[in-house]
């Protein structure tokens, strides 16, 4: 109704249920996979407001005005609020949706109280809940108020809501919220299955060189991608912004960390689709409510896993393939260091950042599944076996299934860096150790140091020479990752500092060189330095070029998506009130467009994401625009929904002759949804209907799969019967007892047929009763094309006729079909209307 989706993901409706019965719960699920859904649907279902909790003013804006767009109430609350009658009425219950800042929160529990006391209170959610632990990447001080609201709203349900807590931190949500024993904790995938992973060393060249993709895609002139670049410094965003003005982003792309002006203009033409980038540093993009971003680049490393992972969050969150590319050097740490050490950090908090320094570049150098390199962190335990290949995609994985994965015995190179890195007794960061190795005479280098002598007494000074410097400060880099080296922060002269020292088991591998065997995967860019120019030799084998005219449509579908970005945009602006073009209707909603064309407003109702709002409101608008583009190109409009004409031409007929479809369709399953049309088309396609159950994020049993093929077939689809007939074993003698069964029981239900043919399963009485409508189906579409309706005489003559010449079928009428009794369903049924 309000969204336009089929049926939930993951866990969200029993996350749903669970604060509909008064449960406390925590939720940590990925970014993108619906969490908000999670407090939005239960003040819909229960008529009373929620109080959503959140630090981010620009996204409690977004969130508002997407809500607005979708026709529900919402507002928001602090300082940036300056209408005293939005605040008048939230106070008043006027709105389901209330967003305040934690700071209103903390300091309003009376009138929250005074809320729930005249109004009731479904929920309180609070968003972005790691900010509440200390230990989390992002603590906010005021977080560790909202503790004090749980007791002073005892009973009213609370949700905390984020998508980056490890373990610790989920305790200490937990404890500093003050839940209740009794509350839930939901810790759904970390794995963003849509999201390419790729990191790359940025070598020394110009920026233009570094975003290279980016560029060619622009100059290509496909479909705009909606893109952030972090960068690390203001002056990083800057250069990166100008270089791509000048590479064919004039216009389009814009830097965010100037006045509050400036970042809310920035923040405003991004999410109405007028720049396609924007360079910022890390205090952009957590605030946004645009799903459509399909590329995130990180010139320069973030701080820390948890950074990372929040802020490649920003991609893809419509489910939509996106790509993620890490560009970093190391400089990027010495530049982190800096910025770490003017916070005036104690030693607590500068261990914990050289700690969540260290995990970064753990997962640079790593040569495994990024992907698994990430559920790992969050969730230890939860990756997928060594060796598998991710879902989403990413370099290393890419590698590995190209054979372009060179693997080699380290020991000895790992045994001498060790040992530069033990003489030089941890008070240096890792550069010094390998100037050591590398011979360096610098002024920095003391005559002890120039005498230095590993375990064996041999002299370290000089015994790398014939590496590079980046080759052993990437093997640094590896030996972090194996825990044979850490990083820790300490106190200098000039501030704090990151030293390099030995862990026990480094200390350990050290003190056995018999013993030193360190099998391990090259990083990319040692390969390159040890293949001197050759790597990539082993190159995937080539695969067949997909035929011209799939190729042909594929092109003309991603122009007709263009067009109907375009049109999306301006619907958008004639909307005004802030309305962004992702509230008008998200990219995945408009590539479904591309796909099906539907050429009638009422067979939006089979595109995934079409909600009564969205058709209502612009369903006519990008019909029209569907069918003027297909008439100047080589696209069919309405192709899957021609045989739909006729049932929806035949429900007009008389009563006499739309009965017997409308007995037969409710047997089959009723009116067909977007998972009865989804399922239906990929088994014309040739999908097994197991593979059809299996592919889903909640597999379901294949015989469900085979009703919602019948219940499409239903409104009169070409379908393979014999293929669908054969998946649930109805033979032509089955099939005529179930005839039978339905001219004699049709009108009472599916279950009076069963007790007519007991022999029969359900889902063989679906399939047969969808073959049974479609051929009244096509006898009434040609008595149409005869000039006949069933309004006359003749018309229904001839009707009969047809049916009985293609099917031999002819329903019995035995009275007014029974009224269906009323029947108790569970309470998530009203939940599933609002989807």
């Amino acid at each position: 109704m309000y969204w336009g989706y089929s049926a939930f993901r993951s866990c969200q409706q029993e996350v749903i249920r669970s604060v509909l019965e008064g449960n406390d719960n925590l939720l940590v699920m990925a970014t993108g996979a619906g969490k908000s859904l999670c407090y939005q649907i239960p003040p819909l279902v229960t008529q009373q407001p929620c109080v959503i909790i959140s630090p981010l003013i620009s996204l409690m804006q977004d969130q508002v005005l997407a809500l607005n767009a979708r026709g529900l109430s919402a507002c928001f609350l602090g300082s940036a609020q300056r209408s005293q009658a939005v605040t008048d009425d939230a106070w008043a219950g006027k709105y389901s949706f209330v967003y305040v800042t934690p700071e209103l929160a903390a300091n309003a529990v009376p009138r929250l109280q005074q809320l729930r006391k005249r109004h009731g209170l479904c929920l309180v959610a609070v968003d972005e809940a790691h900010c509440v632990s200390e230990w989390g990447h992002d603590f906010r001080l005021e977080y560790r108020r909202l503790g004090e609201l749980r007791e002073a709203l005892a009973g009213t349900p609370f949700l905390a809501l984020t998508a980056t807590a490890a373990p610790h931190v989920r305790d200490d949500i937990v404890a500093s919220l003050r839940l209740r024993p009794s509350a839930r904790r939901w810790v759904e995938s970390f794995e963003r299955a849509n999201l390419e992973l790729a990191v790359q060393q940025r070598a020394a060249g110009d920026i233009a060189s570094h975003l290279g993709e980016l560029i060619a895609a622009r100059r290509a002139g496909g479909p705009p991608e909606p893109t952030i670049i972090y960068t690390i410094t203001r002056g990083d965003a800057e250069k990166v912004a100008q270089v791509l003005e000048e590479s064919g982003f004039a216009g389009h792309v814009g830097h965010y960390h100037s006045t509050a002006a400036d970042k809310a203009g920035v923040h405003e033409r991004f999410l109405r689709d007028e720049l396609d980038v924007v360079v910022a540093t890390v205090a952009f993009g957590m605030g946004i409510d645009k799903p459509n971003i399909r590329r995130i680049i990180h010139y320069g490393a973030p701080a820390t896993l948890e950074a990372y992972y929040q802020q490649i969050g920003r991609a893809g969150r419509d489910g939509l393939p996106a790509k993620c590319l890490m560009l970093w050097s190391g400089q990027d740490w010495s530049k982190l260091d800096f910025i770490k050490g003017q916070e005036r950090q104690s030693l607590a908090g500068s261990q914990q950042s050289s700690a969540g320094k260290e995990q970064m570049q753990g997962f640079c150098y790593t040569t495994g599944c990024r992907h698994a390199a990430l559920i790992a962190h969050f969730e230890p335990g939860g990756a997928p076996p060594a060796g598998q290949p991710c879902k989403g995609g990413c370099d290393n994985c890419a590698r590995r299934a190209a054979g372009d994965v060179a693997e080699r015995d380290l020991g000895a190179e790992a045994g001498l860096l060790l040992a530069a890195v033990g003489a030089l007794r941890g008070h240096y960061g890792a550069a010094k150790p390998v100037a050591l190795l590398r011979g360096s005479r610098g002024r920095d280098m003391p005559a002890w140091m120039l005498d230095a002598a590993a375990p064996d007494g041999s002299r370290l000074h000089g015994a790398g020479m014939a590496r590079s410097k980046e080759w052993w400060k990437t093997l640094l880099g590896m030996l972090m990752q194996q825990r044979l080296l850490r990083s820790e922060a300490r106190q200098g002269s000039m501030g704090s500092f990151s030293a390099v020292s030995l862990t026990p088991e480094g200390a350990a591998f050290l003190a056995r060189p018999a013993l030193r065997e360190l099998m391990l995967s090259l990083p990319k860019e040692l390969v390159a330095e040890e293949r001197r120019g050759e790597r990539g030799a082993a190159a995937a084998p080539d695969t067949p070029a997909a035929p011209a005219e799939d190729a042909a449509t594929r092109e003309e579908e991603a122009r007709l998506f263009q067009t109907l970005v375009a049109l999306r945009r301006d619907l958008a602006a004639a909307a005004g009130s802030g309305t962004a073009p992702t509230h008008v209707a998200g990219d995945a909603l408009l590539w479904e467009l591309a796909r099906k064309r539907p050429d009638r407003p009422q067979y939006l109702a089979a595109c995934e994401g079409a909600s009564g709002l969205f058709r209502q409101q612009y369903g006519q608008a990008f019909v029209d625009a569907v069918m003027r583009f297909c008439e100047g190109s080589s696209l069919s409009a309405g192709i899957e929904w021609s045989a739909m004409r006729g049932r929806r031409m035949a429900g007009s007929g008389s009563p006499d002759v739309g009965g017997a479809s409308e007995v037969l369709t409710r047997l089959a399953g009723g009116e067909p949804t977007s998972k009865d049309f989804d399922a239906h088309s990929r088994f014309q396609r040739g999908e097994a209907v197991a593979d059809i159950a299996a592919r889903r994020d909640k597999p379901i049993q294949a015989t469900t799969v085979v009703g919602y093929v019948a219940t499409a077939a239903a409104s009169g689809l070409p379908t393979d019967w014999e293929r669908l007939a054969a998946e649930v074993g109805l033979t032509e003698e089955l099939a005529s007892a179930v005839r039978a069964g339905v001219e004699g029981e049709g009108a009472a239900g599916i279950g009076a047929v069963k007790r007519a043919v007991p022999q029969a399963e359900y889902v063989q009485i679906k399939v047969a009763a969808a073959a049974l409508a479609t051929r009244a189906l096509c006898a009434r579409g040609l008595a149409r094309h005869f000039g006949c309706t069933a309004r006359t005489p003749h018309g229904r003559g001839l009707v009969a006729a047809l049916e009985a010449l293609i099917g031999e079928f002819e329903v019995v009428r035995r009275g007014p079909a029974a009224k269906s009794s009323s029947v108790d369903l569970d309470d998530s049924t009203s939940i599933y209307s609002l989807l």
